[in-house]
């Protein structure tokens, strides 16, 4: 994962990019960002962004989706836990901080007996992802797959992604642990369904 933030003129100074307080987008991440604690790992990185800087950040919790499409027309300048892809490249920096790998996390009572990425794809199991995420390529490649089965659920954060899995809207959810973990012993603590089973997905 990395800070992904707006390019200035080669010549612009950090007096003239800290000159007005900069836009930080934020989203509900688990770890990395708590909407209700306002506290998380990427919290602490601005903390110290700032002190660091002299920058001012102004924070601003939203949807994945629209945290990108907001840097893509200039109106967000910086932006947490972006994932690099060329596109992104285009028309911003990258700086990565973290990193963390996507498991297929699926309810165990969904789960076949024998539970693997080819029994997966096979099944009519459903698997939710949050808008506007991206992950490696090899689970694009199957969130691609499923999407043209109408096996893909969309959610709007990653806590809504995991209320479809803890309500059974559906089997399976795509997520990295040191995120779905605290939401996972969370909802085990509060309901009787049994611990979820994982998998990854592996590369062509």
């Amino acid at each position: 994962m990395a800070l992904a933030w707006l390019p200035l003129p080669s010549h612009a100074s950090n007096d003239v990019y800290c000159s007005k307080p900069l836009r930080v987008a934020l989203f509900e991440f688990g770890v990395l960002y708590r909407s209700a604690t306002l506290d998380g790992i990427d919290t602490r990185l601005l903390d110290t962004l700032e002190q660091r800087t002299g920058c001012a950040f102004v924070r601003v919790l939203m949807p994945r989706a629209r945290i990108w499409a907001e840097l893509q027309n200039g109106t967000m300048d910086m932006a947490t836990g972006a994932i690099p892809t060329p596109e992104r490249k285009t028309y911003g920096f990258l700086l990565p901080y973290m990193k963390a790998r996507n498991l297929v996390l699926v309810r165990r009572q969904s789960a076949p007996s024998k539970l693997d990425q080819a029994t997966f794809e096979a099944s009519k199991l459903r698997l939710g992802v949050v808008r506007g995420f991206h992950h490696e390529a090899a689970y694009n490649a199957m969130v691609d797959k499923l999407n043209k089965k109408d096996r893909i659920v969309l959610a709007t954060d990653v806590a809504d992604l995991m209320r479809l899995i803890d309500r059974g809207v559906v089997d399976a959810v795509l997520s990295q642990p040191i995120v779905f973990r605290q939401y996972l012993d969370e909802a085990n603590s509060c309901h009787t369904w049994p611990h979820a089973v994982e998998f990854p997905i592996r590369s062509p």
